[in-house]
C-alpha cells in the first residue's frame, strides 16, 4: 500500500502552516494525490515577478505537477526560512533534483478552510552550480584538506585539542587516503562548485552493520551492506542540496556493486544530520558508541534499503 504523506485529519481543522507542511512533504515524496489533497479546486498559481497566472484550477495544477514528479526522481525541496502571517505562509526554499534545473524559490501560500487557494512563486536558477564526481588518486590532497577542515568545523567539541589533532592525523593521512583511493573497498566522492571542493563523502563496502545484534533485525535481508562512513560539507554548502547530491552518488555506487542496503552511524546529539537522514529514507536500527579523550559519545545506527 502506498504511504500517504498528508494527515488523515480533516483539512479544515488544520492550521495554514500544517497544510503547507503536508503539501511540501507530498511534493518531496512525489505523491501527487497527497499534494493535490492540500489544494483547493479553484487554486491559482501566479508568477510573482511578472504578475501572470501560470496555472488555474486543480486540473491544470495536477497535470503540471504530475509531469514534474514523473521527470524528477530525485526531487527535493528544503526550507531555508519560513514565515507565517494569518492565512499566509511564506517559504524560501532550495529545490534540487528538479527536471529543468535546480532552483531557489520564494513562494507565498494563501490557505482558506484547510486548502491552498493561491500560490505566488518567484523562481531563479540556483547560483553556484554544484557537481559531484568520484575522487581519483590524484585527488588525495583535496580529500585530506576538506576532510580535516570539515571534521574540525563540526566535531572539535567532542575532543580536547591534542586528541582532535591526533584523530585528524589518523583519519586524514595523505598516504592512507591515497591507498584507499586505489583500493577495491572504498569510494570517495567530491562535491565541487565555483568555490572549489565544498564537501565529500566516503563509502566503504562490504561492511558489517555496527551496534546491531543478529537477533534484533530478523526482517532485514542481511547484517552487512555498504557503509556511508563520512559525509561532510563546509557550512557554506549547507541548504544547497550538496548532501542530497553526495548521498545520491553513494546510493548509485552501492547499488551498482550489488549491495542491498546502505548504513551509517551519526552522533546522537547531531539532530540536524539525523533529521536529514530520516528525510532520505533511513531508519534507526541500533546504537553504538565511540570513545574520545573527552568521553564516550552515543552513535545512532541508521540504514535504508537500496534499489534492486
Amino acid at each position: 500500500m502506498k504511504t500517504q504523506y498528508y494527515t488523515p485529519r480533516p483539512m479544515s481543522e488544520m492550521q495554514p502552516e500544517q497544510v503547507v507542511a503536508a503539501n511540501l512533504a507530498a511534493y518531496n515524496a512525489r505523491d501527487l494525490e497527497g499534494f493535490m489533497a492540500c489544494c483547493a479546486a479553484s487554486i491559482e498559481v501566479w508568477d510573482q515577478q511578472t504578475g501572470t497566472c501560470l496555472l488555474r484550477g486543480a486540473e491544470q495544477v495536477r497535470a503540471f505537477y504530475g509531469e514534474l514528479f514523473a521527470r524528477s526522481p530525485c526531487l527535493h525541496s528544503s526550507i531555508v526560512r519560513r514565515a507565517c502571517v494569518g492565512s499566509v505562509v511564506i517559504d524560501y526554499e532550495i529545490v534540487t533534483g528538479r527536471y529543468g534545473g535546480d532552483l531557489e524559490i520564494l513562494i507565498s501560500y494563501q490557505v482558506f478552510e484547510g486548502r491552498i487557494a493561491c500560490m505566488w512563486v518567484s523562481r531563479a536558477p540556483l547560483p553556484g552550480a554544484i557537481t559531484v564526481r568520484q575522487a581519483q588518486p590524484a585527488d588525495a590532497a583535496s580529500v585530506v584538506a576538506i576532510g580535516r577542515e570539515t571534521y574540525a568545523e563540526y566535531f572539535a567539541h567532542i575532543w580536547l585539542p591534542a586528541g582532535l589533532q591526533a584523530h585528524l592525523d589518523r583519519e586524514f593521512d595523505t598516504a592512507g587516503v591515497t591507498a584507499e583511493l586505489v583500493s577495491n573497498g572504498v569510494s570517495y566522492f567530491l562535491a565541487e562548485s565555483s568555490d572549489g571542493v565544498i564537501g565529500f563523502a566516503k563509502l566503504r563496502y562490504p561492511r558489517p552493520i555496527s551496534g546491531v545484534a543478529s537477533g534484533e533485525r530478523s526482517t532485514e535481508p542481511s547484517l552487512t551492506g555498504a557503509e556511508l562512513q563520512k559525509i561532510y560539507m563546509r557550512s557554506s554548502a549547507l541548504r544547497r542540496g550538496t548532501g542530497v547530491r553526495l548521498l545520491k552518488a553513494c546510493v548509485a555506487r552501492a547499488t551498482e556493486l550489488g549491495h542491498e542496503q546502505l548504513w551509517l552511524d551519526v552522533l546522537e546529539r547531531n539532530i540536524q544530520a539525523t533529521c536529514f537522514y530520516l528525510r532520505q529514507g533511513f531508519k534507526f536500527v541500533g546504537k553504538d558508541s565511540i570513545q574520545t579523550d573527552r568521553g564516550r559519545e552515543v552513535m545512532l545506527v541508521m540504514a535504508r534499503a537500496l534499489p534492486k
